[in-house]
Formats: C-alpha cells, sequence, structure tokens
C-alpha cells in the first residue's frame, strides 16, 4: 500500500513539473515587437547601392549601422574593409529606404556586401548580391 501511495505522489509531482513547465512556456513573448517583415541591399556593377527595409510597426528610428565590403576566395566570404553607412534614419515610420555610392572602394575580384540593419535597438543583417569586378 505505501509503495502505491509514493507511485502515485511521484506521479502527481512529475505531473505538476510538466504543467507548471508548460504554463510558463505559454508565457514568454518576444524579445521585442519591432521585428522586420523585410531588409534588403543591393548593388549594380557601378557599386551604386540601395538599402531597403520594412518592419512589422512604426519604430522611432531605422537606420544601417554598418556596411562592410566582403570578397570572395574560392566559395568563402571574408570581410575585405569597413564602409561608411548611410546617414539617413527614417523616424516614426515602418518603411526605410537610403542609397550609397560605393564606386572605387573595391578591385578586381567577386564582392559583397554585408548591412546591418537596426530598427529600434532590434538589429538584422542582410547580403547584397554579388558583383564580379574586372
Amino acid at each position: 500500500m505505501k509503495n502505491i501511495r509514493n507511485i502515485l505522489v511521484t506521479f502527481v509531482m512529475v505531473l505538476a513539473l510538466f504543467m507548471t513547465g508548460t504554463a510558463y512556456a505559454n508565457t514568454i513573448t518576444p524579445k521585442a515587437s519591432t521585428s522586420f517583415t523585410v531588409s534588403s541591399v543591393s548593388w549594380n556593377s557601378s557599386l551604386t547601392t540601395a538599402f531597403s527595409a520594412t518592419t512589422k510597426q512604426n519604430c522611432e528610428s531605422i537606420k544601417v549601422t554598418s556596411v562592410v565590403l566582403q570578397k570572395k576566395s574560392g566559395s568563402t566570404w571574408s570581410n575585405n574593409k569597413t564602409l561608411t553607412a548611410p546617414t539617413k534614419e527614417a523616424t516614426n515610420t515602418k518603411v526605410f529606404k537610403a542609397s550609397a555610392d560605393y564606386s572605387g572602394k573595391a578591385g578586381v575580384g567577386t564582392y559583397r556586401l554585408k548591412v546591418v540593419f537596426n530598427a529600434d535597438g532590434v538589429t538584422v543583417t542582410s547580403y547584397s548580391n554579388e558583383q564580379t569586378l574586372n
């Protein structure tokens, strides 16, 4: 009889533990409510670059915080140099658009841009299309 009682008490405790864990997991909320729906960066062979980002809701600030020129060697990309990010900042909106001219910043080779967008402290990294320069 004592054995059955111990098994029953153990079962109830394990069941309570699982239910507590499930209830706790259901109350976790995302880190930020201003997540990106899309972000992109594209450039052409003259290295004129277009930046674009859209968030789910209005943000106090959307901007580019980092632009890194990456060079391809074989199948591996490596950071080549840090470029100046656009100074434009979108405020109280969901949409960010900017452009920059990086002509003369890359030599011969295959390159892409690694860009970090920031919306109210939430960041996302995007990569451009690649360009082969001769």
